[in-house]
């Protein structure tokens, strides 16, 4: 029987090459490397070609998780995918802004882990929790029938130590057959409903925030497909079809930003330049200045007048929401400048 799927691994992998290359050639490497589903093409092919050498190799093994990872230029061909692309990158940097909630998170769980050792450890063992409904510390745990078999260790679910702890209440979080747990513990302290008490409030305090970290993550999905919404209407508005979907992300992304700096804004940050210069250079540290404040420094600033600066800057969900919401502004403005003429 003949093999077809190798062959045709390396065609796909040819072609891939090819279509790099020709990018390459005809956009240059500065140009093309600018865009980020480039970047991930060039660097899905190239481990793609590592993976199909390695293969090649008669002690090849290990490395055939490799490929699935091309797989992945499939969010580069198909639109719909992409969006689910863009959207996980919202999402993450919408979990690294809620980075407080998620550190209450930890301590929460370092709070019950503390709890937990100093009032439940070394108190399930195996074979221990004969009174509970669930046979905790025997291997028919999880099944009210003492004679059906069932693999499941909980007893290993305890307080020993602290890693034991943090996953015990990993376990918890998740409901993975919580109550299990929560009878053994129950039936080897007394009074059982202190353990109770213990787990129905680790419980709750963590729903709670939770469903905070939660409402932030809905918020960015929902305001990722509002914005793209927004902008595939204005375009059909204006009638600006553009089928390169690359330039339209970026656009949209970010926002031209302008700053005007008055004279005493400017003499004001000519002092604290001034002032971190002559700090460092009494501490003997090294210069670590921004690119743009060194270029600030060598421009012959006016004495009198201001000065404006423009450029880029990734777009805030502030901003997002001015966009969506320019009309409703401007007529809430008119409305507002009608009351004040009268």
């Amino acid at each position: 029987q003949i093999n077809i799927v190798l062959p045709l691994s390396f065609l796909f992998l040819l072609v891939y090459i090819v279509e790099i290359s020709l990018k390459i050639l005809a956009l240059g490497p500065i140009q093309y490397f600018k865009k980020f589903w480039n970047m991930c093409d060039f660097v899905v092919i190239t481990i793609s070609l590592i993976a199909a050498c390695l293969e090649l190799h008669p002690l090849y093994h290990s490395l055939a998780v490799v490929r699935p990872i091309k797989l992945i230029r499939i969010i580069r061909l198909k639109k719909r995918y992409r969006d689910i692309m863009n959207t996980m990158v919202v999402l993450t940097l919408r979990l690294i802004s809620v980075s407080n909630v998620s550190l209450l998170l930890i301590v929460i769980f370092y709070f019950f882990a503390i709890v937990g050792m100093e009032a439940f450890q070394y108190q399930v063992t195996e074979g221990c929790c004969v009174n509970a409904s669930y046979s905790v510390g025997h291997n028919n745990a999880g099944s009210l029938n003492s004679s059906a078999p069932n693999p499941a260790v909980y007893h290993l679910n305890n307080f020993d130590n602290i890693l034991r702890s943090y996953v015990t209440l990993f376990i918890l979080l998740v409901v993975n057959n919580w109550y299990i747990i929560m009878e053994g513990f129950a039936s080897e302290v007394s009074p059982h409903w202190t353990a109770r008490i213990y787990f129905f409030s680790f419980y709750i305090v963590t729903l709670v925030v939770l469903q905070v970290v939660i409402s932030f993550i809905v918020e960015a999905y929902v305001l990722q497909l509002e914005e793209a919404n927004h902008c595939k209407e204005r375009e059909e508005q204006n009638l600006q079809i553009v089928y390169d979907t690359d330039c339209v992300e970026d656009e949209h992304r970010k926002k031209e930003v302008r700053i005007t700096l008055h004279h005493q804004d400017i003499k004001k940050l000519n002092y604290l330049i001034t002032y971190t210069d002559e700090r460092r250079t009494r501490n003997r540290e090294l210069f670590s200045f921004d690119r743009a404040v060194k270029k600030f420094r060598r421009i012959n600033l006016p004495t009198e007048e201001g000065m404006q600066c423009s450029g880029r800057r990734l777009r805030t969900k502030d901003d997002l929401h001015l966009l969506k919401y320019r009309a409703d502004i401007q007529v809430y403005l008119n409305k507002r400048n009608a009351i004040f003429r009268t």
